[in-house]
């Protein structure tokens, strides 16, 4: 996982507070490698940067964080710039059979009305026509602080036509264990 914007204390805080969730030694987590700098897609350069360190560690699922810090910008509402700074990474991916999990905002209003997202809700032109699967996750009601749980859309599809949304509902595990 490449997060350019939480920061390493931010990310490595949540990997422990969810393997402790899922009762899970943090410790015990093989196979994962988190980076704090994110590559500009797009960049030859920076893309065969990236394909070498996938290669180094046999990455199998790259997750990428937040998508819109990797994009120049100069592309947002051009339908084909968006898609041609996405096909490297794309590529890359499919070569090396490793799949690609892009992590970006929605619009804001996009989730003020509390009801599931659509693809049209992601910010920025061509990403929901890039995509061919999604997983789509916004909050069903206000956040309550202090109650320990979050009740949660999750909206998922494909290319194929295959599509739904799902009500979930994160609750505070009980503390057999904990930090």
């Amino acid at each position: 996982m490449l997060n350019g914007e939480s920061g390493m204390a931010t990310v490595a805080e949540t990997i422990r507070r969810v393997a402790w969730a899922a009762n899970i030694d943090p410790a015990g987590i093989k196979n994962l490698f988190i980076g704090d700098r994110v590559p500009r897609l797009g960049n030859p350069e920076q893309e065969r940067a990236l394909e070498c360190v996938l290669i180094d560690k046999g990455i199998e699922v790259l997750c990428l964080d937040p998508l819109y810090l990797m994009l120049s910008g100069e592309n947002q509402a051009n339908l084909s710039g968006q898609g041609a700074e996405l096909a490297g990474i794309t590529s890359i991916c499919a070569k090396l059979g490793v799949t690609l999990v892009l992590a970006d905002h929605t619009r804001k209003a996009a989730a003020v009305n509390y009801e599931p997202l659509g693809l049209d809700s992601i910010t920025g032109a061509g990403k929901g026509e890039w995509a061919r699967q999604w997983l789509l996750l916004n909050r069903r009601e206000a956040f309550a602080p202090g109650m320990g749980s979050h009740r949660l859309w999750l909206s998922v599809g494909g290319s194929h036509g295959q599509n739904g949304a799902l009500l979930c509902r994160g609750r505070r595990p009980r503390r057999s264990r904990g930090p």
